[in-house]
């Protein structure tokens, strides 16, 4: 069941790259509909790798690392439908409203593994600070 979760990612990337690729002088918009496809690929992937193949390890490096950008989904198609239905729209400062979710959960998932990493024995020991246990 891998193989055929890396196969719908990579025909999807393919799929990315010629939208791109062909649409780009006529559509500039495309790349919100290419954002939200690999963003759904690959949220696809990390649900193989967890649920199917049990790759605990690799599934949680990549669900932290992710998990923010599959709240962007539905701002992205709205920007898409919404540039492409109206062409001269300029963005104003209610769009950037899409994104407080995404930084929340950035800093959500980060804040505490930079706080353990600054913390921990080994980031000390690379910064020649003793360490007295």
């Amino acid at each position: 069941m891998y193989g055929l979760c890396m196969i719908i990612l990579i025909l999807t990337i393919i799929l990315a790259i010629q939208l791109i690729y062909f649409n780009w002088k006529s559509n500039k918009n495309t790349l919100f509909l290419v954002a939200f496809l690999i963003i759904l690929s690959f949220y696809k992937l990390i649900h193989c790798l967890l649920a199917i193949e049990n790759f605990v390890f690799c599934s949680t490096v990549l669900f932290n690392l992710i998990l923010p950008l599959t709240l962007l989904p539905g701002p992205l198609l709205f920007w898409y439908n919404q540039k492409t239905i109206q062409e001269k729209h300029k963005w104003n400062k209610l769009d950037y409203l899409h994104f407080i979710p995404v930084i929340l959960q950035l800093i959500d998932n980060s804040l505490p593994k930079i706080i353990v990493l600054k913390t921990s024995p080994f980031f000390l020991k690379s910064k020649n600070i003793e360490i007295y246990y």
